[in-house]
């Protein structure tokens, strides 16, 4: 059960990240302007891609409590070798031998590094002072890797800002394991500073995952977060927790080539890889599809709050039929008074209002003397020309 929950998770983890990255490389702004963020929130392949996330996640946490920490963390980290197809299918990402070989090099170094530094012994509590000092050592790597990003070419630059965010989200990892154990219930949770940090690695950690998405190439991206993530967060647990990894010197024997491995399947990665220049026609139809419906929901929604009896359905307030019939009256009022254009005398306008129902009927003496005083007007060209 848990194997299979784990791999449910893997498989929601590896689709979303495709689907948002389709959704990030459709948006105009660039990666890091603020109005990209922003753009993403628009862009429903990308709502979707973050729906997946969050039910990877919860199937994730679901397998870990019913099962083992090693088997379902091992099953969940190949979860980028799966988004390799995807990503080919919804953003046209290249799959050659090298991707391939990098990844399952990459999958294996990481397995390795799990069973080989499986960490024991901890502590719940960590000091003010080793947080301070992580939290600014990660700070310095976060802007050397940022910086970093800017000045290389797209699959290095995918790589690094997947690494900035696996670093993030392993602080955020030790945020909440810290916050889980803050006394005080609901009132010292919020006064806690642990909250607000994890808050701010948090957000730091999607903006570097979206940053990375952008770019266009997908597999060294989500390598380097997930190595990054566990890297971190192996170094947290030792330098905060007290934790040590265990098995002795099998265990040693097993995590230094898991960490070998990962870095080769990394580098092999980010060597090479090109941003997608076009996306596959069945992936457009299918997001035209989704955008289509949510558009014609909206047109709907909009539709039903337009003015007119017939347009307001069951819901229409009275006010509102009355209000849509005096303007639809007061339009044929002002479509009958000038259909006789420019010319039209008043004798004209009072017939045209005397027609209207319920209006009074005009005097009929003072009608035909107007159309007696116009007439000579009217033929007063006519005349002149006969003379």
């Amino acid at each position: 059960m848990a194997a299979l929950l784990a791999l449910v998770a893997a498989c929601a983890f590896a689709l979303g990240n495709a689907m948002q990255q389709r959704g990030a490389l459709r948006t105009s702004a660039p990666g890091e302007s603020s109005r990209f963020l922003l753009q993403l929130f628009r862009r429903p392949v990308w709502i979707l891609g973050e729906a997946l996330q969050i039910a990877g996640f919860v199937a994730q946490v679901v397998a870990l409590a019913v099962g083992s920490l090693l088997v379902v963390q091992a099953i969940v980290v190949s979860s980028f070798v799966i988004a390799l197809p995807c990503g080919v299918w919804l953003t046209g990402q290249r799959l050659g031998r090298r991707e391939v070989l990098g990844a399952f090099t990459t999958v294996i170094g990481l397995i390795l590094f799990l069973v080989g530094g499986h960490s024991t012994g901890s502590t719940n509590h960590a000091t003010t002072a080793g947080w301070v000092v992580c939290l600014a050592v990660s700070v310095v790597v976060l802007a050397g890797l940022d910086f970093t990003s800017r000045r290389v070419g797209p699959a290095p630059a995918a790589a690094v800002l997947g690494a900035a965010a696996g670093i993030a989200f392993g602080l955020q990892g030790g945020q909440v394991k810290a916050l889980a154990h803050v006394g005080g219930g609901v009132a010292g949770i919020v006064t806690s500073w642990q909250l607000y940090a994890l808050a701010v690695v948090g957000f730091a950690g999607f903006v570097y995952q979206q940053r990375g998405l952008k770019v266009g190439v997908l597999a060294p991206n989500l390598a380097a977060s997930n190595v990054a993530t566990l890297v971190a967060s192996v170094v947290l647990g030792v330098a905060l927790f007290a934790e040590t990894l265990g098995r002795g010197a099998i265990g040693l024997a097993l995590s230094i080539p898991g960490l070998v491995l990962m870095a080769a399947g990394i580098l092999a990665l980010a060597r090479g890889g090109v941003a997608p220049s076009v996306v596959p026609g069945v992936a457009t139809a299918i997001e035209g599809a989704i955008e289509g419906a949510i558009e014609a929901s909206a047109a709907k929604v909009t539709e039903g709050k337009a003015p007119g009896a017939a347009t307001f359905g069951a819901k229409a307030t009275r006010a509102e039929i009355i209000e849509a019939a005096e303007a639809k009256a007061t339009q044929g009022k002002a479509t009958g008074a000038t259909a006789f254009g420019a010319e039209a005398t008043g004798a004209e306008t009072s017939d045209v209002q005397a027609a209207e129902p319920g209006a009074a009927a005009p005097d009929r003496q003072s009608t035909t003397s107007s159309r007696w005083r116009s007439w000579p007007r009217r033929r007063q060209p006519m005349n002149d020309a006969s003379n």
